[in-house]
């Protein structure tokens, strides 16, 4: 392909998947000039795309409706029309089954509409995040098979990992380095053009889509590794009598120490991608103990956290089965609307199940979707709750500021409990107030 082609925004691009990933990424070409085909499988998101009723955390509705008015993109679920793209993006969820092994149903599918539509040409990136060999073990072979062409010759694959950060407006595609990778030299150079075109932080060109693919895993492994240990540093501490978090703070006195923070994790990448690593590990029987330690200190936080609440109200003279629970912050994210895969569920089953009256407050998530994906009363406005024994934050969204220690002595009863796993509040004045706070 003549890079000329796309420097003039000639290429027609396709995006296949149009959740938090992809949405953001169509939109992000079409505002730079290009034809975009943004193409998913619910019809009832493109009906609310196409109607300027979605939105995304990633971008201001306004700036979303300005880009779908003014620019030559297109969202559709008719996968014919892929067959006018040059450039055929994959942005599908990865998933894990019910053994926590990786789930590649979405890419093959994906992969199986692609290679019925795709042309003779076409360049085909992936940018889900998966284990090393996926693109061109799995993803391949389905695109050839579906459209009788051959890989190389007849058309091209690559691999670009999506960098997204969730609730961080100011690291998005424009401010992140971008990672490509290709079959052979030729695609790396067109990627390159292609991307450059949007990710003004610039191109990086991996050796090969093997490392692209193993580099997207390793920076979400280092963080839940990393997570982990200040997860068991934070249990160390409360049983010392000390504040893990006056200990992270004068450990960051120093040049080479990276500051983070206990808490629960979640989301679609951080809890995922150790398991994909540690599945490709195993296939050349390699055992990735610290990676499955992290994993399984995490996923003890949960539990962790309903018996600090547990022990909380025991302190003060209640029973967790008697007590009614408002848990502020619901998300796997701080600033993130999408309630799905969140560890606050995990949280919100194990309170339930030990007869815990559980309340929901986040404005972000909206009363629908709380009653949807968690199945307990949500609460719109905290004047509108009272008796409250304990109130549980899981997350500190920005529109948490405002609430103000008044807010909270209306919901509550006598003897009231705060566990903040994020620290929302202050500790001194919260006691000061009545409250027996804990901090995580």
């Amino acid at each position: 392909m003549d890079l000329k082609r796309i420097e003039n925004r000639e290429v027609v691009i396709c995006v296949v998947g149009l959740g938090f990933v992809g949405f953001p990424l169509a939109l992000e070409f079409a505002k730079n000039g290009f034809e975009v085909i943004g193409y998913d499988i619910d019809e009832d998101k493109v009906k609310k795309i196409n109607n300027l009723e979605y939105s995304c955390d990633e971008i201001e509705k306004s700036e979303i409706d300005a880009i779908i008015k003014n620019s030559k993109i297109v969202f559709t679920t008719d996968p014919s029309l892929i067959s006018r793209a040059d450039f055929v993006i994959i942005c599908v969820p990865t998933l894990l089954n019910e053994r926590k092994e990786p789930d590649l149903r979405h890419i093959i599918n994906a992969g199986r509409t692609v290679g019925k539509y795709m042309k003779k040409g076409c360049y085909v990136v992936l940018e889900s995040s998966v284990y090393p060999g996926v693109t061109e073990d799995v993803l391949k072979p389905v695109l050839e098979e579906e459209s009788g062409l051959k890989c190389g010759s007849d058309f091209k694959i690559g691999y670009s990992p999506e960098r997204s950060s969730p609730g961080i407006k100011e690291h998005n595609l424009r401010t992140i380095v971008k990672v490509v990778s290709g079959i052979d030299e030729e695609t790396v150079i067109n990627l390159e053009g292609l991307y450059k075109t949007v990710a003004k932080a610039g191109v990086y060109k991996a050796k090969n889509i093997k490392t692209a693919e193993a580099a997207k895993l390793l920076e979400n492994i280092q963080r839940d590794i990393n997570i982990a240990m200040v997860n068991e540093m934070s249990k160390i501490c409360k049983a010392i009598g000390i504040d893990v978090y006056d200990v992270i703070e004068t450990a960051g006195t120093k040049f080479n120490f990276y500051k983070y923070y206990p808490g629960l994790v979640g989301g679609y990448c951080v809890p995922v991608n150790p398991c994909y690593m540690t599945f490709k590990a195993r296939q050349h029987g390699i055992e990735p103990e610290l990676m499955l330690t992290a994993r399984k200190v995490n996923e003890s936080m949960p539990k962790y956290v309903c018996k600090i609440v547990e022990n909380a109200l025991n302190d003060v003279g209640k029973s967790i089965s008697e007590s009614k629970i408002l848990i502020i912050g619901l998300t796997f994210k701080k600033n993130v609307s999408d309630p799905r895969e969140s560890p606050s569920k995990e949280v919100i089953d194990i309170l339930v199940s030990n007869g815990c009256s559980v309340f929901g407050y986040d404005p972000l998530v909206g009363s629908e979707k709380i009653r949807k994906f968690f199945n307990i009363e949500p609460i719109e406005d905290l004047q509108h709750l009272s008796d409250i024994d304990c109130i549980l934050v899981l997350m500190d969204h920005d529109v948490f500021k405002n609430i103000s220690v008044n807010d909270l002595k209306t919901v509550v009863n006598e003897k009231p409990v705060i566990v903040d796993t994020k620290r929302l509040f202050n500790k001194s004045k919260m006691n000061k107030e009545g409250f027996v706070y804990i901090g995580f």
